[in-house]
Formats: C-alpha cells, structure tokens, sequence
C-alpha cells in the first residue's frame, strides 16, 4: 500500500515545486518522460497485482491451445485472446500483454493530452482511478479506454474516419466501448456533410458496423442482459459505483458552470457536456444498474482528467492554493479506496515481475 502513496505524494510534491518555477522547458520534459516511463514499468509488470490478474492470466494460458481465429465470439474479446495467442506462441508470459497494454494506455493518454500545459498533473489526477484501478485491475477495459481517447482526439480534429476506426477497434478489446459511437450523434450536420462528400466511405463504415454487429452479436446481446436486462442478476453488484460517481460528478458541475471559460471548440464542448450530463443522470440507474453504469463510469473519468488537469488555466486566483485543493483531493480519493474499498486487498502487496518489493 505504501508504494502506491509514495508514487503518488512523489508526483504531487515534484510537481508542486516545478508547475510555475522559471525552469527549462527541457528539463520539464525530463520529468514528465522519467515518471511515463517509471508508470509503464510500476503497471506494466506488475505481478499478482489487480482484479483480474489471475482470471486473465489462466485465460492466457488458456489461449495457447484454444483461441480460434475464425470464432468472434468468444468468452473475452477477440482482440485481446488475438494478441494473448501471439504471445503465448512467442514464449512470452502474460505479464507481457500487461506491459504492451501499460505502454499503449500511457501512449494514447499522452497523445490525448498533448496540447495540456501541466502534464505530470494528468498523471497525478488519473492514478488513483484511471491508472490504479482501471489499468492495474480491468486491462482489457483499459486498452478500449486508451482507444477512446484515441478516437476522441481525432474527433476533436474533425476526422471523423479516424475516430470512428479507433473506436470500432476498441470494440475488439472491450464491447461496452461501442456505445460512444452516439457521439458522433451529437454533430448530425457536420456528420451528415462530410458523409455526403465521401459517399464511398459511408457505404465503407455502414459496412464495417454490419459485420461487427453480426459477428459479435451474441455478445453484445450477453452483455446487455448482464449489465442492463433480466440477467443482471448473474453479475455480482459493483460495490464502488456510488463511490465513483461522486468522483465524476463533482467535475462535471465544475465544467457544466465553467465551459465557456475553457478554450474548446465546438466538437469538445458538445462532447464534455454530454459526458457531464450523462454523468449525473447515471445517478437514478445506479441502484438498478450498479454494475452497467460502474464500467461506462471508467470512461467517463475523462471528464475528470480535463477538468482538474486544465483548472489551473483558468485566469483564477489564489492558482496555487487551488492546485493544492487539487493534488489533496485525489490523494484522499486514493486513501478511502485503499483503506475502504472491498477489493482493494487484490492490489496490496504490490509486487513487480521477477522481485516481490
């Protein structure tokens, strides 16, 4: 349990001395290289550290002798058994899936926050959930988060074929991801516009869905029954999900009051408010749904790593007290989830591939 604060007092002290000294721009570049390539190590080879390391990890064994390349529809997902095979034909253990996967998710989060001005407090904000939880305990989740966010940066740009392919592949790694396809809901004119202008690639993507749809069918109507149908009974209760919500609820009021003081375009505050919104409608489905709105409540956390890693770029004053109210908030939201939390236990001790530290 240690090690988890110490990583995280560590980031939030260095930051804290460095966010507005007169330092090289290079040498700010050193710490945010140092601590992505220390995160990518400390999750990627993590050992008998997570929810679902030992499920994934007889699921990989499981995989060097029954994946089907022909069957999409499979226990897990098709992209994730895929790789897993490879591997395991490679010789390489399941702790390698971990580390590729730890250094896609840092990959897509950096390409995501490229444009922010304080990236060492993208990390520092994202570790206790984003990182901790989800990619420490839910990977395969995780891998679909990273290519939402993937897709959300070429949504940004208006490339809408690039967002919707990263999506679609995230699908192959998580399913629950390809309800975000709404998204491209939200801007029906731009949409419709630049559909009508490549004609062929609208015959292209309505085609791609169909085959998703009916290849992976069974599974997503399984999921759908699980998460939100009769058979939700058959999935245990997600115990965290109020906890989570809260976490997300409290960004997205920040952003619903201060969206127009953030420098957006069009695309990111129609996406912003939607997750805000959605977020805190989630509230009244929680008791009926706690499970199906827990894993869409991962996603959501994106809100939370905007908000508070571009709170400070608002011309607010009393700037460093806030970041301070910053850095304090999400080291409590790590203590009660290690202190409290009921499957926190499957994080401690934490242990690294080769040495039990």
């Amino acid at each position: 349990m240690a090690y988890y604060f110490l990583l995280q007092v560590g980031m939030s002290f260095i930051f804290f001395l460095t966010f507005d000294k007169n330092i090289e721009l290079n040498f700010k570049k050193f710490i945010h290289f140092f601590f992505l390539i220390f995160l990518i190590i400390f999750t990627g080879l993590r050992y008998e550290v997570g929810g679902d390391w030992f499920i994934y990890n007889e699921n990989f064994i499981l995989n060097s002798t029954k994946f089907n390349f022909y069957d999409l529809s499979i226990r897990s997902d098709y992209g994730w058994e895929l790789i897993s095979f490879i591997l395991s034909k490679l010789n390489f253990s399941y702790v390698s899936i971990n580390l590729i996967s730890s250094l896609f998710f840092f990959i897509s989060l950096s390409v995501f926050t490229k444009e922010y001005n304080y990236k060492l407090l993208v990390f520092i904000v994202s570790f206790p959930i984003v990182i901790l939880i989800l990619l420490m305990g839910f990977t395969r989740q995780a891998v679909a988060f990273s290519f939402l966010l993937l897709s959300l940066n070429y949504l940004f740009k208006e490339k809408f074929l690039k967002s919707f392919i990263f999506i679609l592949l995230g699908v192959f790694f998580h399913k629950s991801v390809i309800l975000f396809l709404f998204l491209y809901l939200l801007f029906p004119t731009k949409l419709f516009k630049y559909l009508i202008n490549n004609l062929f690639l609208l015959i292209f993507i309505f085609t791609l869905i169909l085959i998703t749809v009916y290849g992976l069918y069974n599974d997503f109507f399984q999921i759908y029954t699980q998460y939100f149908g009769r058979n939700i009974s058959s999935n245990p209760e997600s115990k965290g999900t109020y906890f989570r919500w809260l976490i997300n609820f409290i960004p997205s009021i920040i952003f619903i009051f201060l969206h127009k003081k953030f420098n957006l375009n069009y695309i990111q505050k129609r996406v912003y408010l939607s997750f805000s919104f959605l977020i805190i409608l989630s509230f009244f489905f929680i008791n009926s749904f706690s499970t199906g709105i827990d894993r869409y409540l991962y996603y959501f956390t994106i809100i939370q790593i905007f908000v508070f890693s571009n709170l400070p770029n608002l011309r607010i004053k009393l700037k460093k007290h806030l970041i301070i109210g910053i850095i304090l908030y999400h080291l409590l939201i790590l203590y009660v989830w290690l202190m409290y939390s009921v499957h926190s236990y499957l994080w401690i001790p934490y242990k690294i591939y080769y040495f039990n530290i």
